[in-house]
């Protein structure tokens, strides 16, 4: 699925680099392969490495991992308190996700792309390819 260009208004916010200063892929690998990924966050993070730099917009996420957009954001907050969990995770980087994916708000729409260090990690891991 390719995203579409969109600019229904003024970035509203987006995820800052300075949050990231410091991590690394071993802070991706140890949040990602701590314990099991669930078939929806595995599914939405492969979705996500599909849809490359482009990465995809809530609506498009939602139809490529056949949830609904409600559902979507649970799965988020399923990888957030995975990272937030994680030894050693220390929380002034910032919101949990932002260890893995880019995220920001255009107009009323929210935009998602994974990190290079993250498709790098799942390419290492096993789960895309």
């Amino acid at each position: 699925m390719k995203s579409q260009q969109r600019a229904d208004g003024p970035v509203r916010w987006e995820w800052t680099p300075e949050w990231m200063q410091g991590a690394d892929e071993g802070d991706v690998e140890q949040a990602l392969d701590r314990m099991p990924l669930s078939e929806g966050q595995l599914s939405l993070l492969r979705a996500l490495y599909e849809a490359g730099e482009a990465g995809l917009w809530m609506d498009e996420l939602a139809a490529a991992t056949a949830r609904s957009p409600r559902q979507v954001v649970g799965v988020l907050g399923g990888l957030g308190n995975r990272v937030n969990r994680t030894a050693g995770y220390p929380r002034r980087r910032g919101p949990g996700i932002s260890l893995l994916i880019h995220w920001r708000c255009v107009g009323r729409e929210w935009h998602y792309r994974l990190l290079p260090m993250t498709r790098r990690v799942l390419e290492r891991l096993g789960h895309v390819g």
